[in-house]
């Protein structure tokens, strides 16, 4: 969300914006603000948080296989990951894996 990432520190947020100038914007959708709304009560998340449920509800309508966030407390975390899959299972909708960056970086013990 290029809202988000503008937020801040004004140098640090020119930094981030920098850095997501050429990636493509999904459109929302009815779709996709309606399982916001839903994720609010099933993945337990805040009303101060309510921007986090949008970003599942992008990543399940847009059959991403990852969402990747530092956002430990409201959706990196295992009883999120056990509800959304739940939820999903009973809708037939995709479930992403939610996980930190760090996900996508090597493991030690594979580098020689």
């Amino acid at each position: 969300m290029i809202d988000e990432a503008s937020q801040g520190d004004p140098a640090a947020a020119q930094k981030r914006l920098d850095q997501i100038r050429n990636l493509s914007v999904l459109p929302e959708s009815r779709e996709t603000a309606e399982m916001a709304e839903e994720y609010i009560q099933v993945l337990q998340i805040p009303p101060k948080a309510v921007r986090d449920a949008l970003h599942v509800a992008y990543a399940v309508s847009y059959k991403l296989d990852y969402l990747a966030t530092w956002n430990l407390r409201h959706l990196a975390s295992s009883a999120t990951m056990k509800r959304l899959t739940e939820h999903n299972l009973s809708r037939g909708w995709h479930i992403p894996l939610i996980v930190t960056p760090e996900y996508f970086l090597p493991d030690d013990e594979e580098q020689p």
